[in-house]
């Protein structure tokens, strides 16, 4: 370091205040502390700095603590809100998988005795499944929170009632000629009247010993009834996936 007043001059020290190289010659030492030949006239800011020099431990621990940054709590950050819903891209292939599931539904459930006593229930349900299941499927697929119209909803639950009348006649004529006498002792043993009892038979189970024009006649109104019940799932859940 050179001095700052005679550049050639090597310094043997800086000033205690402005920290400038000082020579020999033009370095002042007071206490033992060195000073530019400016400040060693001042007596007040010698007396300063002897006095922060000598100054005890806990007044120096004491400014260290003000002058240390106080650490703050970090702000609390809500979460980002869920993206907007949008309308799904439905088209008519993307049907099939949720119509069938939802035919499964409502079919298993219509095609076993006395659980199907609640028919209109398990229509429904069964076009409420599918239109749910196409929402999750083709929201995943197009990577959206997304959302079926009333027409898609229809459309699928209406299609899952074809499925579901068909399997649901399949096991309720299977049910009828392996378990007619079981289920009939049931609805004896409950001790109905007559009328009653001939209401609950044509609900829950079909007589093994119909014509081919009864099955048929049987058939079509399940072809009817399921569809547009299962419309009516669908639209459900479509007017509530928004």
């Amino acid at each position: 370091m050179r001095c700052f007043k005679h550049p050639k001059e090597e310094a043997v020290g800086m000033c205690k205040v402005c920290n400038k190289g000082l020579c020999s010659e033009c370095a002042v030492e007071k206490d033992g502390f060195l000073f530019c030949q400016t400040h060693a006239g001042m007596e007040e800011v010698v007396r300063h700095v002897e006095e922060e020099a000598y100054a005890p431990a806990p007044k120096r621990e004491e400014e260290a603590a003000v002058a240390r940054p106080v650490t703050r709590r970090a702000k609390f950050v809500p979460p980002k809100p869920l993206p907007p819903k949008s309308q799904l891209r439905i088209n008519a292939r993307s049907t099939v998988t949720p119509a069938v599931v939802g035919g499964i539904v409502s079919g298993i459930a219509m095609g076993v005795p006395f659980v199907n006593f609640f028919c209109l229930v398990w229509m429904i349900l069964g076009g409420a499944a599918a239109a749910y299941f196409l929402m999750l499927k083709e929201g995943a697929q197009q990577n959206v929170r997304g959302y079926l119209r009333p027409v898609d909803g229809t459309i699928v639950g209406a299609i899952s009632g074809v499925f579901g009348a068909n399997i649901a006649l399949l096991l309720n004529l299977f049910a009828a000629v392996n378990f007619w006498d079981m289920v009939t002792s049931g609805i004896v043993g409950l001790g109905t009247d007559p009328a009653t009892a001939n209401l609950v038979f044509n609900v829950i189970i079909a007589d093994p010993n119909l014509d081919v024009i009864s099955l048929l006649v049987r058939y079509f109104v399940m072809l009817v009834a399921f569809p547009i019940f299962g419309a009516i799932g669908g639209a459900l859940v479509a007017a509530y996936s928004r």
